[in-house]
């Protein structure tokens, strides 16, 4: 496997344990990768770090690892992209143990971090870190010193070691040693708390603890100081490792800096010897570890950590200059190496040389300017490199030591103060230096939260995966990470890592696909290449990893999260844009099937019970038994035709399009036609029947066909079962609830089978079995349509044969008449009901319509609205929508004008006006829903007066269908209800139009569904054209309209008005015109009337007279008057009196002006004249009107 060894060799790091503790880079590992990128930075190679990353912040055993299994992430970092391997220990499992063994067999170069392989291994001096823990906690006088070892599972790397160890140095002294007294904390906070509670339940006394690491240490002194030990009073704790939280304790915890940075360095080093040639054997190295004492031992604040002195003898004369500087320089070193964390030995060993030699001229020129210049340069790099400052005060400490040594080779008295001084001041300038860099990392690290705040923020925005990449792109260099790249896994037979996908972000578009494991692409990365790789963690349904450039290891993480939190966020976004999208079009399809079954099903249908109902009329004289057959086919006809509604009521309720059209109901009113049908249909079978309804229930909220729907499918259901006894239709009310209840004495229903009927295409097996037909959906509708009324609907029955069953449902009662109560205003009976927009122009055209002589009420009608039920109940004489709302709503008000028996009569009119550009247009829009009623179309067709017009000359009908049987049944319905009239075809809308332009019909019957030009394009040519836009149109739509369908209708009505052929003036004529032909809106007398009312009512102050009025309404001034008495029982002139004497009234209340003032205001000719009019109106004078009553 030992590879020829290219130019620039590239050195992988793999890990027995996770890098990242969620975002954070862990305490030992950071630092020692940071070793390695920073010594692969000097010796000039290419690095790959596979960094493992987990949520949890105490699994440590979920690393990157190139050989794949549950418990790692894959990432592409083996042999097969390296020269060779940095393994960190611990590895956790026999398998990576084998693996690595393995390479190491093959001849691929390994070198070991920490120990706990066989192998050449750069670790620190274990034993003799806990050797030198033990005998200083024994200087404090503890012999009862309790250890909390690290992993179980790691018994010959560090965790074993360090145990053997202690228990090793507690025999050698005799101290206690209960194995009660070790537990192991698994190098973590919780762990160690754990192994404290374990130690301090045994019940063994110990006065002191040493931990394998600083987490357990710190998890140790949350217990201790639960249980209310105090430290170290009670109880001695030091840790190990050095970690940043150590110094955060209370107290400070004890520790010892091991180096890690150091370890990485080293580690890479000698590996690249080995590549290079320049050993012939790979011997470990061990690293010693510097003591940082603090007060959780027992030590006091100040005590000058204990120095590691080299073995290396003092300098024999004491006048040796090149002796004592090396000897103080290499100790210096030893104590900056233990706790540097950035800078390479070679540079720590210059930098001491210097400050040693810079020292010594300093003493001997009595100038510290050299020494104070040496130091700060030192101070300045260390803090750019955010390296440990404090490490250099330890430093200081063994250049002290040395003091002697100076002192005899430079022959100074020892009251000289020089040295301290020095000293003293370069301690303050390392506490300056210290000051500094915590505000510069605290000022950092509050300028990156602000950065990734605003990153985040970005990416919450982003909607597809380029638009995260840019986002990356741009913010990243101001995190320090100058690239990343972004790489998904794709399967290759059975491997599913065979090959990876790759996308630089920095390259928008730029994506790159190669064979995994020839990571990083030839040309991808300039070299020499240092990149670190984080898995896509946990991320089975998009696996993969990240790669960045390994500057800055702390923000990797945070990236990677957010990257994968945001790309699972813009796929699910995509998912759910995707299924909205097939959703929006299998709504579609469920409309267009809809529309289908209505029309391919349902017009059939009509032909048969449209030509079976005029047969049966018609053949009224023929054979009994030719009749019997006709009424069957006609009965079976509208059965099938019931069958059909049902399964399209129950897939309208399904798609959400399912309406009521509720008013007030009084349902003694509603359920009277229903008791009837109810009657019939129990006699026809030899059942008796019984309804019982009071007079007195309260009304309920509902919709007056559905519910006479509801009722009616119940009674079917209980006559169809029932063979003999009575049928029994009964209506109560109890606590604001109304309750309708259908008994029988049929087959009843088993009480298994009640929780299931009302479900859809569910029958009861007993039924099934006796052989009674039917869908199971009736009940199923009438469940969805009880709860669409707030109610709830059950049944209750034994179950036994003939004891029947009772079907009931609930509706919640009204409280009082004032929840019905309309927003302004309730409707007078025959007043035209005008619904506007705010924004529109409604008001005018209710001013012009008042002033023309029709009783006005308008209502707004946004797109927020939902109050049809009020507009319902007042029964107006005439609709009028503006075009907003018509294009909006306006089909829902038609419709639901249509469906209620009391308004389904009144004609509907859209209009559309732009004062501005004195523009608008008008379409009065009837319609009937197909298959055709004969008596609704023969009611429509009264309407338009047809039949009174037909003795006077020959009508022409045109009727428009593309159905050649429907055009022909509907033909056939005109002419045996008008025989003389004269009916022309269309079978589309261009032969119609064609039709128009020759005939000029007197009516025109229109369908609206058509191929190639629908009916609103015959409207709108017709209403472009002079000659056809007066002739009335009945346009016909199928009964069940899907949502698109009343969607593309409402945009029908909106694109004629659109046109706005008319001024705004000749739009306000043609509304009148409309409304006057109307036969619902009173007579032309009363509109007369009305006009001259209002025309009174403007004029009033000026001199009126009869013939005045009668000039502006047009008519002669004995038939204004004669109609005015007939509609008011007054004169003229009495009417404008009183109203004179009313506004008098007024202006008398509020004491403005004197009587001839008042007069003269209100219209009278003079004062004298006001007063006789007041005081035969009133009963008092004016004056004593205006006195205030004593």
């Amino acid at each position: 496997m030992r590879k020829t060894l290219k130019k620039r060799p590239t050195i992988g790091v793999l890990a027995g344990i996770q890098v990242y503790y969620g975002t954070i880079l862990g305490n030992f590992i950071g630092p020692l990768l940071h070793g390695v990128s920073s010594a692969a930075e000097n010796r000039q190679c290419n690095l790959l770090l596979a960094c493992g990353m987990e949520g949890s912040s105490y699994t440590a055993a979920h690393p990157a690892w190139p050989l794949p299994s549950p418990e790692v992430d894959y990432v592409p970092v083996g042999p097969w992209n390296t020269d060779g391997l940095i393994v960190v220990n611990p590895l956790f499992s026999e398998a990576r143990s084998h693996y690595v063994q393995g390479l190491i067999a093959a001849g691929h170069p390994v070198v070991f971090a920490a120990t706990g392989e066989a192998g050449p291994t750069v670790a620190i001096d274990n034993v003799g870190t806990i050797r030198q823990a033990v005998l200083h906690l024994m200087a404090h006088g503890h012999r009862q010193i309790a250890f909390i070892a690290g992993y179980p599972n790691d018994p010959t790397g560090d965790s074993g070691i360090r145990l053997r160890a202690f228990q090793q140095v507690v025999r050698e002294h005799g101290l206690a040693a209960d194995p009660n007294l070790i537990a192991y904390g698994n190098h973590g906070i919780n762990g160690g708390q754990q192994a404290m509670h374990q130690i301090l339940d045994s019940g063994i006394p110990f006065t002191a603890v040493l931990a394998s690491n600083d987490e357990s240490a710190i998890g140790a002194m949350s217990v201790l100081k639960a249980a209310g030990l105090r430290i170290p009073e009670d109880v001695a704790i030091i840790g190990n490792d050095d970690t940043v939280e150590a110094i955060t304790q209370v107290p400070p915890l004890t520790t010892f800096h091991s180096s890690p940075f150091r370890m990485g360095y080293q580690a890479l080093e000698l590996l690249l010897d080995s590549i290079a040639g320049r050993r012939k054997t790979l011997d470990g190295i061990t690293i010693p570890t510097q003591f940082i004492v603090r007060q959780s031992c027992g030590c006091q604040p100040g005590v000058i950590p204990q120095v590691m002195i080299s073995d290396s003898k003092a300098p024999v004369s004491r006048r040796d200059v090149t002796a004592v500087t090396s000897y103080l320089a290499k100790t210096m070193t030893e104590v900056a190496l233990a706790g540097t964390q950035r800078l390479s030995p070679g540079e720590v060993r210059l930098r001491c040389k210097h400050l040693v030699e810079t020292f010594i001229e300093s003493l001997r020129s009595k100038n510290p300017a050299g020494f104070r210049l040496s130091l700060e340069q030192t101070l300045t790099r260390v803090e750019s490199l955010e390296d440990d400052i404090y490490v250099w005060n330890a430093t200081l400490s063994a250049l002290e030591s040395g003091l002697g040594s100076i002192q005899k080779m430079m022959d100074w008295s020892p009251i000289d103060q020089q040295p301290e001084a020095i000293l003293a001041e370069a301690r303050a300038a390392i506490t300056q230096h210290m000051q500094r860099q915590h505000r510069r990392l605290i000022a950092h690290q509050i300028w990156i939260a602000d950065r990734i705040g605003q990153l985040n923020a970005r990416l919450l925005a982003a909607l597809d995966e380029a638009q995260i990449y840019e986002i990356l792109a741009s913010y990243l260099p101001q995190l320090g990470t100058q690239h990343i790249s972004v790489a998904f896994f794709e399967a290759e037979g059975s491997d599913p890592f065979a090959r990876c996908s790759l996308r630089k972000v920095s390259e928008q578009g730029k994506e790159v696909r190669s064979p995994s494991r020839q990571f990083p692409p030839k040309g991808l990365y300039d070299e020499p290449y240092r990149l670190v790789l984080l898995p896509i963690a946990g991320r089975e349904e998009m696996p993969g990893f990240v790669a960045f450039d390994a500057a800055n290891l702390e923000i990797c993480a945070h990236i990677v999260w957010q990257l994968v939190t945001f790309l699972k966020v813009v796929r699910l976004y995509r998912e759910a844009t995707q299924g909205r999208q097939l959703a929006e079009e299998a709504n579609r399809l469920k409309s267009r099937f809809l529309s289908t079954v209505s029309h391919e099903l349902r017009t059939p249908l009509g032909l048969i019970v449209g030509l079976s109902e005029m047969l049966l009329q018609k053949g009224q004289n023929d054979g009994a038994q030719t009749g019997r057959d006709l009424k069957r086919i006609h009965a079976s006809a509208q059965h099938l035709d019931g069958l059909i509604r049902d399964v399209l009521d129950l897939a309208q309720n399904e798609m959400g399009e399912l309406k009521l059209v509720c008013a007030p109901l009084d349902l003694a009113d509603v359920l009277k036609v229903v008791a009837t049908v109810g009657e019939q249909l129990a006699q026809d079978k030899g059942l008796e029947w019984q309804a019982s309804i009071p007079k007195n229930l309260p009304r309920v909220w509902g919709d007056r066909t559905r519910l006479r729907q509801i009722v009616l499918n119940l009674i079917n259901n209980a006559v169809k079962f029932t063979a003999q006894g009575q049928v029994t239709l009964r209506v109560s009310a109890m606590n604001e609830i109304v309750t309708v209840e259908v008994s029988d004495t049929g087959l009843g229903i088993l009480p298994e089978e009640q929780s299931v009927v009302f479900d859809e295409f569910r029958q009861s097996e007993r039924t099934t079995a006796l052989g009674y037909g039917g869908l199971g959906l009736g009940l199923a509708i009438c469940k969805r349509l009880v709860e669409l009324h707030g109610g709830n609907i059950g049944v209750r029955s034994s179950g036994e044969a003939g004891a029947g069953s009772t079907f009931y449902f609930t509706l919640p009662a009204i409280k009082n008449d004032t929840e019905l109560s309309a927003p302004e205003t309730t409707l007078h009976n025959r007043a035209v009901l005008l619904l506007a927009e705010r924004s529109g122009n409604g008001e005018r055209l209710r001013d012009h319509l008042i002033q023309q002589g029709f009783d006005v009420e308008m209502a707004w009608m946004d797109a927020t609205t939902h109050g049809l039920p009020y507009w319902l109940r007042s029964q107006p004489g005439a609709v009028i929508l503006e075009q907003g709302t018509a294009t909006e709503q306006g089909w829902d008000v038609m419709k639901a004008l249509r469906e209620n028996p009391l308004t389904r009569d009144i004609p509907v009119l859209f209009y559309a006006l732009d004062g501005r550009q004195d523009r608008g247009s008008v379409l009065e829009l009837n319609y009937l829903t197909k298959p055709l009623n004969k008596t609704e179309l023969i009611q429509a067709l009264e309407q338009q007066e047809i039949n009174k017009r037909a003795g006077e000359r020959e009508e022409t009908i045109l009727i428009v269908d593309d159905e050649p049987g429907t055009l022909e049944l509907n033909v056939r319905m005109v002419a045996a209800w008008s025989p003389k009239c004269h009916i022309l075809k269309a079978r589309n809308g261009k032969e119609a139009l064609n039709i128009i332009e020759e005939a000029q019909p007197d009516l025109v019957l229109l369908d609206l569904m058509m191929p190639e030009l629908d009916g609103f394009g015959v409207l709108e040519a017709m209403r472009s054209d002079p000659c056809s836009r007066d002739i009335p149109v009945i346009v016909l739509t199928g009964q069940t309209l899907t949502f698109e369908d009343m969607k593309n209708l409402g945009l029908g009505v909106t694109s004629v008005l659109k046109k706005g052929m008319f001024s705004a003036n000749e739009t306000l004529s043609h509304i009148e015109a409309a409304l006057a032909r109307s036969g619902t809106l009173g007579s032309e007398a009363q509109r007369v009337v009305r006009k001259a009312m209002a025309y009174l009512h403007e004029h009033y102050m000026e001199s009126v007279s009869l013939e005045d009025a009668a000039h502006y309404v047009s008519i002669s001034k004995e038939y204004l008057a004669r109609c005015f008495r007939q509609e008011t029982g007054l004169t003229l002139v009495t009417y404008l009196n009183r109203y004179r004497v009313n506004q008098a009234k007024a202006l008398l209340e509020k004491g403005e002006g004197n009587l001839t003032e008042i007069a003269l205001e209100t219209g009278f000719s003079s004062s004298a004249y006001f007063s006789r009019v007041f005081r035969e109106e009133v009963g008092m004078s004016p004056r004593d009107y205006k006195r205030p009553a004593k």
